[in-house]
C-alpha cells in the first residue's frame, strides 16, 4: 500500500518502513518516536533519498533487498520467540539491510540497531508494568 500510494511500481525497503509507521500505535512507530524520529522527518528523509517511478503498472515486484528484509524480520521474530512478525521486527530488519534506502534514512536520523532494541525493550517493560498495575 505504501508503494502504491506514491505511485511506485515496486516494493523496496523504504515502503516497508513507511508502512510500519503508518499507524502511530505500532511498536515500530512508538520506538521511533521514543528515539525522537517523527513520521514527517522520516518521510522527508526517504523522499530526499528515493526517485519515484510514477506511472508504472502496479505489479508490485519485491526488489531483492525487500526479500532480504522479509527474511531478516522472520529471524528477528524467531529470536524473540514470537509467533507473529511485528513492526519492531521489520524495523530491526530494515536497519540490518544496511544498503537499503530505509537503513540509510534511519542512520541519517540517528537510529541504530542498538537503540531500537533498547527502546523496544523499554516499551515491552512499560507494557508489562501497565498490565501488572491494571491487574492489581
Amino acid at each position: 500500500e505504501a508503494a502504491r500510494a506514491i505511485g511506485e511500481g515496486h516494493i523496496s525497503t523504504e515502503h516497508f518502513l513507511l508502512a510500519s509507521i503508518r499507524d502511530p500505535d505500532t511498536s515500530a512507530a512508538i520506538v521511533l518516536a521514543r528515539l525522537g524520529v517523527t513520521p514527517e522527518a522520516l518521510r522527508g528523509e526517504i523522499d530526499r533519498r528515493t526517485a519515484t517511478y510514477r506511472g508504472h503498472t502496479w505489479n508490485a515486484p519485491l526488489l531483492p533487498r525487500a526479500h532480504r528484509v522479509l527474511e531478516l524480520a522472520k529471524e528477528e521474530a524467531k529470536v524473540d520467540a514470537a509467533e507473529l512478525i511485528g513492526t519492531s521486527h521489520y524495523l530491526l530488519a530494515l536497519i540490518r539491510e544496511e544498503h537499503g534506502v530505509a537503513a540509510k534514512a534511519l542512520r541519517r536520523l540517528g537510529v541504530a540497531d542498538a537503540n531500537v532494541r533498547e527502546a523496544r525493550d523499554a516499551l515491552r517493560s512499560d507494557a508489562i508494568a501497565d498490565a501488572g498495575e491494571s491487574g492489581s
